[in-house]
């Protein structure tokens, strides 16, 4: 879906879209690739009856912890994914909220780690 999302804003020029989704690891992604996507001004997710603003989401968190917000959420998603499912949502007996709070406390040193494999770095 992120692929036809980056096809037209790269291609036709499109500045919205709209993702219908209910997981939340669509909700996670979305806020991730809102700030990694130029072009794209806008994206929200469709969770059935609501519209969630990913874009004010993103900026939102960013600055809450004073952070820019493409820093932010390569870290939030790597977090989620270590926190997100089942299986390791209760990491080393620790919920998810003190592991986002130490995850944005130590965003700088964190920060080698969530942008491993991007182009450039």
């Amino acid at each position: 879906m992120f692929a036809h999302i980056a096809y037209s804003v790269q291609h036709l020029h499109h500045k919205r879209a709209v993702v219908v989704a209910t997981d939340t690891d669509v909700i996670m992604m979305c806020i991730y690739y809102i700030t990694h996507m130029d072009g794209l001004q806008e994206l929200w997710v469709k969770k059935m009856d609501i519209y969630l603003p990913a874009h004010a989401i993103a900026d939102a968190l960013a600055v809450k912890y004073d952070v820019d917000a493409a820093d932010l959420s390569p870290m939030l998603l790597s977090t989620y994914i270590l926190t997100g499912c089942d299986t390791v949502s209760y990491l080393y007996r620790r919920g998810k909220k003190r592991t986002y709070k130490t995850a944005v406390d130590h965003l700088e040193d964190l920060l080698p780690l969530c942008r491993y494999g991007d182009l450039g770095c």
